[in-house]
């Protein structure tokens, strides 16, 4: 019975190794093989779970991530009328479309970090051809301006475009363009004329509408070149509104003169890094010291001296200067859709590493850590506003104040490594000077209520007071002697 026993528990060791040596011959087989270029990625569990109202679509469902779900079926009618319209207007498209998604399946199914299933016939290009033509003919509607059943609600529009724009909620950009061609010029390539009777390439009209649509401080922004990958709809609008990453990185952009920052710092400031990096003893002295993980927020920069000012000229609303004692930061609009937009972006910044992955190419995720220590509390954001920086159109301003700190929950800052490194450095280096710190000393115990200031100024009035008593008791007594 033993020996039975033994001969099946090795069989099915047996088995087990051969299931095991089949799959590692066929991984050996495609080890050499170029990896997966994901583009469109699944936002991982921990940081879904207090924001996945803000990760998942509420009107429409794009691609297969968010398919069939209950809320989300009203729409899938539309979906079918705007193809019906698309096919009715041109005789024959309909072959041609699902003929290119057939053909770019594999690239298509490639694109998704997941397996997207929908194995059976041809539900997976039918899911392709309904998303992308509703995208099109809601797009041709804006250019247009024609009455959109989807949109005829004054919210609907901010509701859609933010569905759009969710990372979870995506389709190829390729496919897009190639779709969005054969509507328009008949083939998958445009022709090399096809811009001289006013019919943009697809990339030009999702720039406008993005443009338009989806302002956050739109100065400077450009279309993209010709030889930029758009990977989908969120790609392009991170690339409208977010600076490349060498720009973010110059110096003459971000106004961090690195040469010559010694001949433009205060007294104080050369002092402290001369005692700091030239006596022996000085506890800092042999310690490398550590990246700064957060500075002042605005009423606490206030007290430091500190200067607040919304930047009139730059390219980008990441462009954020420390100059002296004058921090400098472009005005920016926070609303209802704001978050999930820049939670969306984040999450793409987030997930699009890669291989050339370097943290410096994270310029939203710094941003967000910059704002939220300006902004910890209710009235930061009231200086911000005030200030002109910040234009807060949410409910109040403690939803104002919470606003940066829950996208900066999401993201990832590596501080020793990202492009507002040098503000973080500057700002806590003034703070840290002797006369800044002692200010805001004097104006906290002194100054911080009217109560503190009343008693400062009696205090005063009577220290005056006895010191004239004293002057005039030395006088009368010098006078009486003499």
């Amino acid at each position: 019975m033993v020996e039975v026993d033994m001969s099946m528990h090795t069989a099915k060791s047996d088995h087990l190794v051969i299931d095991i040596e089949r799959r590692l011959t066929e991984f050996r087989e495609n080890i050499n093989a170029d990896p997966p270029q994901y583009s469109i990625y699944r936002i991982p569990s921990n940081i879904r779970k207090n924001n996945e109202y803000y990760y998942e679509p509420r009107m429409v469902s794009i691609g297969p991530y968010h398919r069939n779900k209950e809320h989300l079926r009203a729409m899938e009618e539309h979906k079918w009328r705007y193809l019906h319209k698309l096919w009715n207007q041109k005789d024959g498209i309909l072959r041609d479309f699902i003929g290119e998604i057939r053909n770019a399946e594999a690239d298509i199914r490639a694109c998704y970090c997941e397996s997207v299933g929908l194995e059976e016939g041809d539900q997976f290009v039918e899911m392709m051809l309904l998303d992308s033509c509703f995208i099109i003919k809601l797009f041709f509607n804006w250019l247009y301006n024609e009455p959109d059943a989807a949109c005829g609600a004054g919210w609907a529009l901010p509701l859609l475009m933010s569905d759009l724009l969710m990372l979870e909620n995506q389709i190829p950009f390729f496919v897009l363009t190639k779709m969005y061609n054969i509507y328009t010029f008949g083939r998958v390539d445009p022709p090399s004329d096809a811009h001289e009777d006013n019919r943009p390439s697809f990339l030009t009209l999702a720039a406008d509408i993005l443009h338009e649509t989806c302002k956050i401080n739109a100065e400077g922004a450009k279309v993209p070149e010709d030889g930029v990958t758009i990977k989908h709809l969120l790609h392009l609008f991170y690339l409208l509104f977010v600076p490349t990453p060498e720009y973010a990185l110059t110096p003459r952009q971000t106004n961090v003169k690195i040469k010559d920052k010694e001949s433009r710092t205060n007294c104080f400031q050369l002092l402290q890094k001369h005692n700091r990096r030239e006596f022996p003893g000085s506890s800092k002295h042999s310690e490398k010291t550590e990246s700064p993980k957060v500075i002042k927020s605005a009423i606490e920069l206030k007290e430091y001296g500190v200067v607040l000012k919304k930047k009139e000229k730059f390219a980008s609303f990441l462009d954020i200067s420390f100059e002296r004692d004058i921090l400098e930061v472009p005005r920016i609009t926070i609303e209802g859709c704001s978050r999930s937009r820049l939670l969306n972006l984040i999450a793409f910044e987030q997930c699009s590493g890669g291989a050339d992955f370097n943290p410096i190419k994270k310029p939203l995720s710094s941003y967000a850590a910059f704002m939220a220590c300006l902004m910890n509390i209710s009235p930061d954001v009231i200086v911000l506003e005030k200030a002109g920086i910040l234009e807060n159109n949410l409910a109040n301003s403690e939803e104002g104040a919470k606003f940066f700190h829950q996208v900066r929950e999401c993201a990832h800052t590596d501080f020793d490594n990202h492009y507002l490194k040098q503000v973080f450095v500057e700002v806590v280096e003034y703070c840290e000077a002797f006369w800044p710190k002692h200010r805001a000393k004097l104006r906290h115990d002194y100054f911080s209520s009217p109560w503190t200031i009343s008693s400062f100024m009696v205090a005063m009035l009577l220290m005056i007071l006895a010191i004239f008593r004293t002057i005039g008791f030395i006088l009368t007594t010098f006078l009486k002697k003499y």
